[in-house]
């Protein structure tokens, strides 16, 4: 996490979602550490649509972010 971005595991989504536009975001349970532009690895999710590498996000708030994801 922080500034280089990181992984994020499935284990730390809360909850998720994907819209018309293929972004998901991701709700964590404990924050994130992200910032806008960081480059992450989403991976273990239980819905394996959601895993994705090299993602480009978006910071929404400590603990909410997007990323594109067309499933």
């Amino acid at each position: 996490a922080g500034t280089n971005g990181g992984l994020i595991s499935g284990t730390k989504t809360a909850t998720r979602a994907r819209d018309a536009f293929n972004v998901a975001t991701l709700t964590t349970g404990t924050p994130h550490g992200l910032v806008n532009g960081n480059v992450a690895t989403i991976a273990g999710m239980t819905d394996a649509s959601y895993n994705a590498a090299g993602v480009t996000v978006t910071r929404i708030d400590n603990s909410t972010f997007t990323y594109a994801n067309a499933a």
